[in-house]
């Protein structure tokens, strides 16, 4: 399996904590040279990421030798998931409410300008999660101003070394009766592929 080793190698310093689950003779110094570093979430260039080249000149370690040990590492790190659970305590809820494209194709975009001053976007530690096909209200943002309320159409979960992202988007006048519809249309549309692909392979 292939894998990007710039990607495995922030993984092994983000879960630090899970290197006595994987460490073992051949990997140590590369898991003891890791362990010194620290990712910043919000640097999204990961400045901080030392490369293949770093570590080698750093340890001393040809690179035919360094990679492998570092791919191993994190295919054993993968691994530790299935057999000691990861607990992730912290969260924040993502909540946009937003016309969702609906005027993507409009020839009026002036109209469609208008439509983006009036989308919002908020971060939110909520003791109740929306779900999907509820109604929200955001009671102290001005109606006038921007959209406040609407129905849940999709909710998508991140899962970071240290907290959860949910993100949780809001339309802001789609009914319950409209998504029904929508759903009902993309699970017709599935069943028919279904069928397509058993009868093609009769």
């Amino acid at each position: 399996m292939k894998i990007n080793y710039h990607n495995a190698i922030k993984a092994l310093i983000e879960f630090k904590d899970r290197h006595t689950l994987i460490s073992n003779p051949k990997n140590v110094a590369i898991l003891d040279y890791l362990h010194f570093f620290e990712v910043d979430p919000e640097d999204e260039d990961d400045e901080y990421v030392p490369d293949i080249s770093k570590i080698t000149k750093s340890l001393n370690m040809p690179r035919n030798k360094v990679y492998p040990i570092i791919y191993k590492a994190y295919m054993d790190l993968v691994e530790t998931f299935q057999n000691t659970p990861y607990r992730v305590d912290n969260y924040l809820c993502d909540i946009y409410i937003f016309t969702q494209g609906d005027y993507a194709k409009s020839k009026n975009k002036q109209f469609e300008e208008e439509e983006k001053l009036k989308y919002l976007w908020g971060e939110f530690v909520l003791p109740v999660i929306p779900r999907l096909g509820e109604s929200i209200e955001i009671a102290f943002i001005e109606r006038d101003y921007k959209y406040n309320r609407g129905i849940v159409t999709e909710i998508f979960h991140e899962i970071h070394p240290t907290s959860q992202k949910i993100v949780i988007y809001v339309h802001p006048y789609k009914n319950y009766y409209y998504q029904w519809e929508k759903l009902k249309s993309e699970h017709l549309n599935h069943e028919r592929w279904l069928k397509r692909i058993a009868n093609e392979n009769i």
